[in-house]
């Protein structure tokens, strides 16, 4: 089977060949820096991939890496855009295009939340007074339809779509953790007494 055809037999239920493999396609499939770096300097080849989710740390995957593991899939998400992003608020601290503040603590891999932009109570005018990122910004998709097309069109790779925006993840982030699941577990809680 080419690497499509067996990702589309898991997707269709069918048996495939052999079990298909993603690596860094996606948020849950990625590898973070550190463990990316001794990867590559252990296999020998490869070079240090690019942050794509600065949060999380996750790299973007080396084509030859890929193809050593035979990863079935390759991977396309949005570009940062052209205007707006990130903010540097100072040594491992910054705000997201959302306003979202996050810092690294000194020994930790990861930015952890620091500040929500919409916690507390807010009424509707809070949320539309709250800069949002253009999601119409050229630079977002600038390259992807050429880059989707030459996958499609030159390899037998199964093409993913890496959403870089979860609307549960952003909501919680904007609102904090604490304001979005402590009401609905308690009222789940209620609910099942």
């Amino acid at each position: 089977m080419t690497h499509r055809e067996r990702i589309r037999a898991a997707v269709e239920r069918r048996q495939p060949d052999r079990l298909p493999k993603d690596l860094g396609s996606s948020r849950v499939t990625g590898m973070v820096k550190l463990a990316y770096e001794r990867l590559y300097a252990c296999l020998g080849f490869g070079k240090p991939g690019a942050i794509v989710d600065r949060t999380q740390q996750a790299v973007a995957m080396d084509e030859d890496v890929l193809r050593y593991f035979e990863v079935d899939v390759r991977a396309i998400s949005q570009n940062p855009p052209d205007c707006g992003g990130e903010v540097e608020l100072g040594p491992n601290r910054y705000a997201d295009e959302w306003g979202v503040v996050r810092r690294r603590p000194a020994g930790c891999h990861y930015y952890e939340l620091e500040c929500s932009p919409l916690c507390g109570e807010i009424t509707a005018q809070d949320i539309a007074r709250h800069a949002s990122p253009d999601p119409s910004d050229p630079g977002r998709f600038r390259g992807l339809r050429e880059l989707a097309r030459r996958l499609r069109e030159e390899t037998d790779f199964a093409v993913m779509y890496n959403t870089r925006f979860h609307p549960v993840h952003l909501t919680q982030y904007l609102r904090g953790f604490r304001r979005l699941i402590r009401p609905a577990h308690e009222r789940f809680m209620q609910m099942v007494q």
